[in-house]
């Protein structure tokens, strides 16, 4: 996710292979992630699923230089030191501080 906007199928993030984090969803892919905005969260609840295609990887790269203006490229993401994961996308939710009680607002994914 990328604040609010999604791009579907949604894109990868990445780790390198070496650091306990990518290790960790090798046995245990569970994983949670949120938005950056604290008074309008939106919650993402699902699976973490290695990705080796060199399209997606090369979509992500994109994306995320666009996003944070960087420069990275595929070459950088695509390295086989890094990993990139994809969330298979179980639940989400999002609410707003002004009307917490209200607002929480699940978003069927199943489809």
């Amino acid at each position: 996710m990328h604040g609010l906007v999604r791009t579907v199928p949604p894109p990868p993030t990445t780790a390198a292979r070496e650091l306990r984090c990518t290790r960790n969803l090798g046995e245990n892919p569970a994983v949670v992630a949120t938005t950056d905005e604290p008074r309008a969260p939106v919650i993402v609840e699902g699976r973490a699923t290695m990705v080796y295609d060199h399209a997606e990887i090369s979509t992500f790269a994109e994306l995320a230089d666009t996003k944070y203006q960087t420069n990275y490229g595929v070459e950088f993401y695509a390295d086989p030191m890094n990993a990139c994961f994809r969330i298979e996308v179980r639940s989400v939710i999002g609410l707003t501080e002004d009307d917490f009680t209200g607002s929480p607002t699940p978003w069927d994914t199943s489809r």
